[in-house]
């Protein structure tokens, strides 16, 4: 039996950022919340 508090994966995502400079580059919070928001559609919920 499983125990009740083991995390389940029900979506997942990626992000990348190809900027050609730096400086035009998006944060690594940026992309998280980008992959955040592509995993929760990707399980329905968003």
């Amino acid at each position: 039996m499983t125990h009740p508090r083991t995390p389940v994966l029900v979506g997942v995502a990626q992000a990348s950022d190809r900027a050609s400079l730096p400086a035009t580059a998006g944060s690594p919070l940026d992309l998280m919340a980008r992959a955040a928001a592509a995993a929760l559609a990707d399980a329905g919920a968003g």
